[in-house]
């Protein structure tokens, strides 16, 4: 009988262990869904998780189109002022109180890519409570004439962005259209061919700590419109350059009805048409800003008129 109790235990033992072995993407008891690819990202996502990105390259462009689900869509077609395309572009949307963190020791470890770089590498849609952290996103063919960006939100509320690298050759970092609250801390923007940001309609924005380098603009490199409250600090701007003199859009700051706050950040290397472009009745202060070697080609504070 003690025999028989002994195998019984060792089997069981067994069994735990070879569970435990096996790739189970849902952790019940904390609610952790584990991923090894945007396809199991898609099957598994819900509201009120946390989604953990195992290390590795997620390629956008090899899922499926067709699929969809309440979570997610695509869309085809993007259409502005003198341009129009169809893309195949990944959107979440409908989720609240989702947090989408990479698990390796520094975001590259995590890649989440478009071989397309017309593609906006990720739209998230109607989102509310979302965090992305320590992932690296981006486009992975190089291109000169690139027009898709890398992170989009579109109508959503309370994002936040930590210990994120946005690379181009995406045309902005991320771009906001409509959103109560935006965080972004400890994260990079480098080689987008735009600018580093985009915020349209935003009550309130809040960046700490972020890098933004290396990037290029043909537009307005970070632009602000109808923006209620903008604070920036402890943040580095460096070497990023205008491409184009003949547009009159090209500042570090774009605002209009918006407000800006900088503090206890600093500018170096910077090659533009103006430090800030806004209306009179726009405003902004800088408090604890270090400028070096910045080349400015025309007014430092331009105003414009509507």
């Amino acid at each position: 009988m003690k025999k028989l109790l002994t195998v019984v235990l060792l089997l069981i033992s067994f069994s735990l262990l070879s569970a435990q072995d096996e790739w189970s993407p849902v952790d019940s008891a904390n609610h952790v869904i584990r991923v090894q690819s945007l396809q199991e990202l898609l099957e598994n996502l819900e509201n009120n998780c946390t989604i953990e990105l195992m290390p590795g390259m997620y390629n956008v462009s090899e899922l499926d189109t067709n699929a969809y689900s309440k979570y997610f869509r695509w869309s085809f077609y993007l259409e502005g002022e003198d341009y129009a395309w169809e893309k195949s572009m990944l959107i979440l949307q409908n989720m609240e109180n989702v947090r989408i963190r990479g698990m390796g020791g520094k975001p590259e470890d995590v890649k989440i890519y478009s071989e397309d770089a017309d593609a906006i590498v990720l739209i998230l849609e109607n989102c509310r409570n979302v965090q992305i952290e320590n992932v690296w996103l981006g486009h992975i063919t190089p291109s000169e004439s690139c027009f898709g960006g890398v992170l989009s939100f579109v109508e959503c509320d309370h994002i936040q962005l930590s210990n994120t690298s946005m690379y181009g050759t995406g045309y902005y970092g991320f771009e906001v259209y409509g959103a109560s609250t935006v965080v972004c801390k400890n994260s990079e923007i480098w080689d987008c061919t735009g600018g580093a940001f985009h915020l349209y309609g935003c009550g309130k924005a809040f960046i700490d700590g972020c890098h933004f380098h290396d990037n290029t603009t043909r537009d307005y490199f970070s632009s602000l419109i109808g923006c209620g409250s903008v604070e920036i600090r402890n943040s580095i701007w460096e070497n990023n350059v205008i491409e184009n003199t003949a547009v009159d859009h090209q500042a570090i700051f774009s605002l209009h009805e918006s407000h800006l706050v900088v503090s206890d950040s600093k500018f170096s290397g910077n090659y533009l048409e103006s430090f800030i472009k806004r209306r009179e009745s726009d405003t902004y202060s800088f408090e604890n800003v270090d400028e070096q070697e910045n080349t400015i080609l025309e007014e430092y504070d331009a105003i414009t008129v509507d």
